[in-house]
């Protein structure tokens, strides 16, 4: 029982894909809720080469997960059509930044939307 405490406390946040901390602190970031939505989606569409419609799509992060090519490729959208991935990213859980000169949110941009294995948690999709 204390084996199992112990690893769901000191479990590393990478696990559950969520932050730990005060939900409207400044110390948590959830990847997967609105704002790590709200930061996929600004990313993707700066990213996006030329004009058009542009979606950041949640994808597992998983050795086993289908790439950001076959997960945009069997989207559409009325508007948009059928989609195809010009990138793709990986948003941490990094806390917010409080005071000048230190590090804070963390993203790592891909440009391969070839990749398998855990890496990219968001697909960059566009028509």
């Amino acid at each position: 029982m204390l084996v199992i405490a112990a690893a769901l406390v000191f479990a590393p946040a990478a696990m559950s894909q969520v932050a730990r901390g005060d939900e409207g602190g400044l110390d948590a970031f959830a990847p997967f809720g609105k704002q790590g939505q709200i930061l996929a989606q600004a990313t993707c569409t700066a990213i996006r080469p030329g004009t058009g419609f542009t979606f950041a799509v949640k994808r597992f992060c998983d050795r086993r997960s289908n790439s950001c090519a076959r997960i945009c490729g069997r989207l559409s959208e009325r508007q948009a059509g059928y989609l195809s991935c010009f990138g793709a990213l990986h948003i941490y859980a990094n806390p917010f930044f409080s005071e000048e000169e230190t590090l804070g949110l963390k993203t790592l941009l891909q440009t391969d939307c070839n990749v398998t294995a855990c890496g990219p948690n968001y697909c960059c999709c566009g028509d």
